[in-house]
């Protein structure tokens, strides 16, 4: 039987939408009534919605689907699309008063562009125009983030008001931008010149691979002080031909880039541009000024942590221009676009990152974030891009042992695994985990694609409920971080110092936390180096030590002050153990708010007898881990089946009885009390604020998903934010031959001479005095300060 469900709204509308094709509740209305309507089901609801707040109504708005005439609801065809293209076209042409018209979804952007464009996510937010054209806005289709990303509810929103902005005139009117390329000499010079005294200057430079793996070189560079205008400055032609005749010429081209650079009373603003300045610093040009600039991909990681932050989506939503991020071809294959074409992109790059600052920083002012993120985020940058530059020194005797041993594990773990599977599987395919699993007679759960399930938290839930196959998926999960660990190691590259450059990104995380990655020949995150390898790493030279300071136990804290738990904020402020004190709760049925007595702290073992007899003084099995795992997970509302996958990576196997017997142990009423606190405030604002003034907005449907990550950013930013404090104080204080060498969440880690300990110490408590009010109570997190010939071989010293 063939169904058909026709369109809905006024012939005089001004705007259109355009679905995919009519699903379960147009076909049940269809079939009750005999009269089809579209988008009345759960998606035609969210459409409503949105249309309410945007300021009109769906009897406003012309309605139809992509696909009319259907057979089945599965997901339309190219054949289903052609065949009603030309149906939907005089349909909407029909319309006398209709001036845009929106895509909604990947079929009806390829309906209406004639499957020119079918990449909804790239496109959508773009005003562009339909195969006969009319002016079109595409976007997500509501069904899209109703099946887990609702954090593209606001942005098909967004795109909707653009539509019915758009709809109140019938022109596509295009941002007016003026570009320069293919300068001459004189021309590049006295464009360059021109940049003398801008307030501000955006700057994007494009990169190209050379012949050896990891090398990359300048090709061109483009400059704007104005949403308006840009200039490319070439360095290399299509066949990586220099662009200047010689040498000399290219040289004082390069100085006046310095010179524009160099202004201590310019803005500068940037896209990733820890990536450009870091390119530009190989190429001998230093950015001294940075950290009073503004870089649009840092700053929205700010503004909106769990949206994209690449600059085709920020200019989607702050600019009017279209999509054109596929501009700029493959530049690093053999198959280039024209170079003129690739210069004018790069032109594009920049007046567009021009924009979407401006855009940025009004929205950010308007939200009380602008203050906060100049003074305690961008202002990281100098800090970050010298951790880059000058690397971090490698013991290269010892990375040659490091690569033989991680070898080493790894062939023992695959010569066991072999012998229990008969073969080697590769761990990350899923076909070769299904094979595994069928030999092993586990049943596996499947994706919604209907794939087996083997991803690592479900190998950690299979070897939790399959004792019988928990020896060889442990091995199977082992020799995944084993390898990957062999294959970081193996690409280190270092320079001719032995100094390693890992890359350091702001603001990557959710929390605000920073994130590094390898250099470009690969390596190691430096955020995440294991600890038994971590003895690889070295001060600056032979006369340095390595100074580590770290907040112990800090989100507990936070958590327990912002609580106002009275048997956590005690554990504290006597300086006792908290991890042996919910161990107390869970082994020794501690049940007071009181501090259990120092014997009974005591006798929480810390390895458990199975370690011990290796001679381990600790490890992952005993008591005191599992009060520490416990506070670390259930006191953010971590489930009980959760808990035991974790409680798995550490060959530790509970049910799920006994997670919820930990969890009723150590989440005491204060915690809960805490939950529905910022529950409440979720559902009243949509906003949290952290203890030391840090934003961030929570979007989406709320659940017990988005209350659970409330909970979790409100300690982690705070600690996260004591510690930007502390980089900026210590980057303008440590004496002179001594530096930040990295730094992670809740610590920093400091190369300086061995005479100047003193000195470093007094400093770094100075840092990290950072004091906290907390409902009327001030907290204070202290630190634990060690020294060592290695990042891995630290110690306390009176």
């Amino acid at each position: 039987m063939r169904y058909y469900i026709g369109p809905e709204g006024p012939r005089d509308a001004e705007w259109a939408i355009v679905a995919e094709k009519p699903g379960y509740d147009e076909l049940q209305l269809l079939t009750q009534t005999g009269a089809g309507r579209p988008l009345i089901g759960a998606s035609g609801k969210m459409v409503d919605a949105h249309l309410i707040r945007v300021g009109t109504h769906r009897s406003r708005v012309w309605l139809t689907n992509a696909v009319q005439n259907f057979d089945t609801l599965g997901n339309p065809t190219d054949q289903d699309i052609q065949r009603e293209q030309v149906r939907l076209g005089r349909e909407l042409m029909a319309l006398p008063r209709l001036k845009c018209v929106v895509a909604m979804g990947a079929s009806a952007l390829a309906s209406l562009s004639n499957f020119h464009m079918v990449d909804i996510a790239n496109r959508r937010g773009s005003i562009l125009e339909t195969w006969w054209g009319l002016k079109m806005v595409p976007t997500y289709h509501p069904s899209f983030y109703m099946h887990g990303e609702w954090r593209f509810k606001p942005v098909v929103e967004f795109d909707l008001k653009r539509a019915y902005e758009q709809s109140r005139f019938p022109d596509i009117r295009r941002p007016e931008r003026t570009y320069y390329v293919e300068p001459t000499f004189r021309e590049a010079v006295d464009l360059l010149q021109g940049l003398r005294g801008a307030a501000q200057i955006s700057f994007d430079i494009e990169t190209f691979r050379g012949h050896i793996k990891g090398e990359s070189h300048i090709s061109c560079i483009a400059f704007s002080t104005s949403p308006e205008t840009a200039f490319c400055i070439p360095f290399m032609r299509g066949s990586r031909a220099s662009y200047w005749e010689d040498p000399a010429t290219e040289a004082y081209i390069w100085t006046l880039i310095q010179a524009a650079l160099d202004q201590p009373r310019t803005s500068y603003i940037t896209q990733n541009g820890l990536f450009d300045t870091w390119h530009l610093w190989r190429h001998g040009i230093v950015s001294p000024h940075m950290g009073r600039g503004f870089d649009t991909m840092y700053s929205h990681r700010y503004i909106a942590p769990g949206m994209p932050h690449d600059l085709a989506f920020l200019v989607s939503i702050y600019t009017e221009e279209p999509y054109y991020k596929d501009e700029s071809g493959n530049w690093a294959s053999d198959v280039r676009v024209p170079d003129h074409q690739f210069w004018l992109y790069n032109c594009k790059d920049a007046a567009c990152t021009m924009e979407v600052a401006i855009a940025e920083t009004q929205d950010m002012a308007e939200l009380e974030m602008l203050d906060y993120y100049q003074t305690w985020v961008q202002t990281q940058w100098p800090a970050l891009a010298r951790m880059r530059q000058q690397g971090i020194r490698v013991d290269p005797v010892e990375l040659i042992a490091a690569r033989q041993k991680l070898a080493r594990d790894r062939d023992s773990l695959e010569a066991t695994i072999k012998g229990e599977l008969g073969w080697i599987p590769n761990t990350k395919s899923y076909i070769n985990m299904k094979k595994a699993l069928d030999l092993l007679r586990v049943p596996y759960q499947l994706t919604k694609t209907g794939k087996p399930k083997t991803d690592k938290e479900s190998m950690y839930t299979y070897a939790a409920r399959f004792p019988h196959a928990r020896e060889t998926l442990m091995n199977c999960l082992s020799i995944t971080k084993v390898r990957t660990t062999v294959s970081n190691f193996m690409t280190i590259a270092l320079d001719g110092a032995n100094r390693y450059h890992a890359s350091i990104d702001l603001e990557k995380d959710v929390t605000g936390r920073n994130a590094s990655e390898g250099d470009e020949h690969g390596g190691p995150q430096i955020h995440n180096i294991p600890k038994p390898v971590r003895k690889l790493f070295l001060p600056d030279d032979d006369e340095s030590e390595l100074t580590q300071a770290d907040m112990k136990q800090a989100e507990a804290m936070v958590v327990a002050w912002d609580a106002r738990d009275p048997l956590l904020m005690a554990t504290f402020k006597a300086g006792k153990d908290i991890h042996r004190v919910r161990a107390c709760l869970i082994y020794r049925d501690w049940v007071s708010q009181t501090l259990p007595p120092d014997d009974l702290l005591a006798s929480i073992q810390v390895a458990c007898p199975a370690c011990l007899t290796k001679g381990e003084t600790e490890c992952n099995h005993s008591e005191r881990y599992m009060g520490k795992q416990s506070g670390h997970a259930l006191v953010y509302r971590m489930g009980p089946r959760r808990f035991c996958t974790e409680q798995a990576k550490n060959n530790v196997f509970i049910t799920e009885h006994t997670a919820k017997v930990v969890r009723k142990m150590v989440v005491s009423q204060y915690i809960q009390d805490w939950w529905t606190r910022t529950e409440v405030e979720l559902l009243r604002t949509g906003w949290l604020r952290n203890h030391l003034g840090r934003k961030r907005e929570f979007y989406g449907t709320f659940d017990d998903k988005m209350l659970n990550q409330a909970l979790s950013w409100i300690a982690q930013s705070t600690v996260n934010s004591v510690k930007e404090r502390a980089i900026l104080y210590l980057e303008d204080r440590l004496p002179e031959g001594s530096r930040i060498v990295t730094e992670t969440h809740d610590s920093v880690l400091i190369s300086g001479k061995v005479w100047q300990r003193a000195e470093i110490v007094r400093l770094t408590k100075e840092a990290f005095d950072v004091q906290l009010d907390i409902h009327g109570d001030t907290l204070t997190i202290p630190i634990d300060v060690t020294h060592g010939p290695s990042w891995g071989e630290q110690r306390k010293v009176a």
